[in-house]
């Protein structure tokens, strides 16, 4: 089940955005070539190379050193940062593209900056891997404890990215509640833990408490 749930965050970024890994489920069976013991029947994933992600946008990839979230294009550096809240991935940096690639556009990008486009899931709550423990320099006790590492913008920024999530929230929960491979307990345990986002955006006050978490713990 790890491996659904984790083949799903990547559904709901690619519902989100098309900069985004395209993945494939497909069943995966093992054959003990040296024993005739039973075969084992797993779930895999397919993940979409770069180098196809970069022809599909028109794009080149990046690998240097010296990134940080300054290099990326702010809405993009967002719409990232606010989707690793909303699953509560810890497990990701733009310096040393931790869990992260970087291309750049090679159509007009005056600014020179780049997308990042995250992967690895399964140390999310989404997943709820109970290997998933983060380290003790992390500010959470648990995997399902949010935590933004984002850079900091304005409030109103913040509002304007939070308002494409909420644009977009049938369209995420609809990715889970269509998805055929999991039970209805799994689906209702994944879509009341993204209403831990959601209902932050239901109203102004909250939306307002959610800002000011963001803007305690960005980074400058």
């Amino acid at each position: 089940e790890y491996v659904l749930r984790e083949y799903l965050v990547y559904k709901l970024y690619n519902a989100i955005t098309d900069t985004s890994f395209k993945v494939r489920l497909l069943k995966v069976k093992y054959v003990d070539s040296k024993k005739s013991k039973k075969t084992i029947i797993k779930y895999g994933i397919f993940i979409e190379p770069t180098e196809m992600v970069v022809k599909r946008t028109n794009s080149v990839a990046v690998k240097t050193g010296t990134l940080n979230q300054n290099s990326i294009i702010p809405n993009v550096m967002d719409r990232v940062a606010i989707f690793n809240y909303m699953v509560t991935n810890w497990d990701w940096s733009i310096p040393g593209q931790h869990n992260v690639e970087v291309i750049k556009p090679l159509s007009y990008n005056p600014g020179g900056l780049g997308i990042a486009i995250p992967y690895d899931f399964d140390l999310t709550g989404v997943v709820n891997a109970d290997y998933a423990i983060p380290p003790p320099n992390i500010e959470i006790e648990n995997v399902r404890q949010p935590i933004f590492t984002g850079i900091c913008r304005t409030s109103e920024v913040y509002k304007e990215d939070l308002k494409r999530f909420s644009d977009s929230k049938e369209k995420l929960y609809s990715v889970v509640n269509e998805f055929p491979h999991l039970n209805q307990r799994s689906k209702k345990d994944i879509t009341n833990f993204l209403d831990q986002f959601f209902n932050q955006l239901e109203k102004p006050k909250s939306i307002d408490n959610l800002i000011d978490v963001f803007l305690k713990s960005c980074k400058k």
